[in-house]
C-alpha cells in the first residue's frame, strides 16, 4: 500500500487547508495509507477521512519564553520531530503546504532520501519575510518538486527552479447546479475578514457603498472568520462609505450552500494565489465579478463570457461591473451559466490525477 505523508501548521481555515483536506481525504478514500502532521491542539475547519492518521506536529515539553535561546531550541526540537515523524511512517513521498513550513521540511528531511514536495499556494512575487524568502532560494533545490498554483507562476519561476511544476488547487465540481433563476439577490463574498486587507473587503465595502441605495433588495453578505477589531474597522469604513444592506457572516461551513442560494460572488482581493472561493462560486453557478490581480482570477474567467474582470484595486470599476450584472438579469444569467464549465479543469479528479502522476514520477 502506498503511503503519503502531508505537513501543514495547522487545518484552523482557508484556502492551503481546504487544498489539503481535499488531497488526504480523495488519497485516503482511494486506499492510500494517508498520514497528516499538522497541529492538533486547534480546530479542524474541514472534515477529515476518519482513515486518516493525524499526528500532532508541535506537541513539545520545551517552556515558551521570550529568550532567543529558547526560541532556538524550539526551532531544532521542531526539525527533530518533522524528521522523526517522516522516519515513523517511512512515506512514498512528503508533502508540505505553505513557504515557511516547506523551507523546515526540506531542511528537517534532507538525508533520509524521502521525496519531498512543497507547494506554494499564493503568488510567488507576494512579499515575505526576508529571511523566509532567503531560505526559500537556498532550500527549494532541495525539494524532488516545488509546486505553483498558477501558469504565470510557473513562468516566473521555470528558470530559478528546475524542479518546479504547475499544480492548480482542486475543487469539487457540482454536477447539479441550482436553478439561476431562482436565486437570492445576493452578493456573496468569502475570505477571512481577519485578513481584510488581502482579501480588499475595505475596497468591495466602499464600492457596495457606491451602488447600495440603487439595488434596496439586494444584499451584500461577507462570509469568513473575523475578531472584533478586523469587524470594528470594516464597520467604520462601511459607514464611511454609506453602505446599507449588507452583513459580516462570521466563519461558515455551508459555503457550498450559500454560493448554491446567491446570484453573484465577488472577489475582491489585493492579491491571490489561484482563489479556490472564486472558482467553487462559478462552479457554483454565481455570476462572478473579480479583480484581475495578480495571480488567478485572468487564469479563471473569461472576461465578459464566464465572469467579468475589474480593474485591479480599483473600487469604482469593481462597483460598475456589480452594477451591470446586478441591473442586467439577462447579462447575469449569461455569466452564470457560462460558469460552471470554465472551470472542469479545475475538478477534483482531474488536478488528482496530476497529482497521481508526479507521485507515481517521484516513486
Amino acid at each position: 500500500m502506498k503511503k503519503y505523508l502531508f505537513y501543514i501548521q495547522s487545518m484552523i481555515g482557508g484556502g492551503a487547508e481546504r487544498v489539503m483536506s481535499t488531497l488526504i481525504n480523495s488519497y485516503s478514500n482511494r486506499g492510500v495509507d494517508v498520514f497528516l502532521a499538522t497541529n492538533t491542539a486547534l480546530p479542524f475547519a474541514y472534515d477529515i477521512d476518519k482513515e486518516v492518521h493525524v499526528i500532532d506536529m508541535y506537541k513539545n515539553d520545551i517552556p515558551v519564553t521570550h529568550s532567543p535561546l529558547n526560541k532556538l531550541k524550539r526551532h531544532f526540537w521542531k526539525y527533530r520531530r518533522i524528521r522523526s515523524i517522516a522516519k515513523e511512517v517511512s512515506p512514498d513521498v512528503a508533502i508540505s503546504f505553505v513557504t515557511a513550513l516547506n523551507n523546515d521540511v526540506i531542511l528537517a528531511l534532507l538525508g533520509t532520501h524521502i521525496p519531498v514536495v512543497v507547494s506554494e499556494h499564493t503568488n510567488v512575487n507576494r512579499e515575505i519575510p526576508r529571511k523566509t524568502s532567503v531560505l526559500r532560494r537556498l532550500l527549494y533545490p532541495f525539494a524532488k518538486t516545488v509546486t505553483v498554483l498558477t501558469r504565470h507562476d510557473y513562468k516566473i519561476w521555470r528558470t530559478t527552479f528546475k524542479n518546479v511544476v504547475y499544480m492548480p488547487n482542486p475543487c469539487d465540481i457540482s454536477e447539479t447546479i441550482a436553478p439561476f433563476e431562482e436565486r437570492d439577490k445576493t452578493v456573496l463574498a468569502v475570505g477571512r475578514v481577519n485578513m481584510w486587507q488581502i482579501k480588499g473587503f475595505d475596497i468591495l465595502l466602499k464600492s457596495w457603498g457606491l451602488i447600495c441605495d440603487k439595488y434596496r433588495d439586494w444584499q451584500l453578505h461577507i462570509a469568513g472568520a473575523t475578531d472584533d477589531k478586523s469587524l470594528a474597522v470594516l464597520e467604520q469604513i462601511a459607514d464611511e462609505s454609506c453602505c446599507s444592506n449588507y452583513r459580516f457572516l462570521g466563519f461558515r461551513k455551508d459555503i457550498k450552500e450559500l454560493m448554491a442560494k446567491s446570484s453573484v460572488f465577488v472577489l475582491s482581493s489585493r492579491t491571490e494565489g489561484l482563489p479556490m472561493v472564486l472558482i467553487e462560486a462559478m462552479g457554483a453557478g454565481c455570476c462572478c465579478v473579480a479583480f484581475d490581480c495578480v495571480t488567478g482570477p485572468s487564469e479563471i474567467i473569461v472576461d465578459g463570457i464566464s465572469g467579468l474582470l475589474a480593474q485591479e484595486r480599483d473600487h469604482r470599476d469593481l462597483a460598475s461591473k456589480m452594477d451591470i450584472v446586478i441591473s442586467n438579469e439577462q447579462r447575469r444569467l449569461s455569466l452564470s451559466k457560462n460558469a460552471p464549465s470554465s472551470v472542469v479543469k479545475y475538478s477534483t479528479e482531474r488536478v488528482l490525477r496530476r497529482w497521481s502522476i508526479l507521485f507515481n514520477k517521484l516513486h
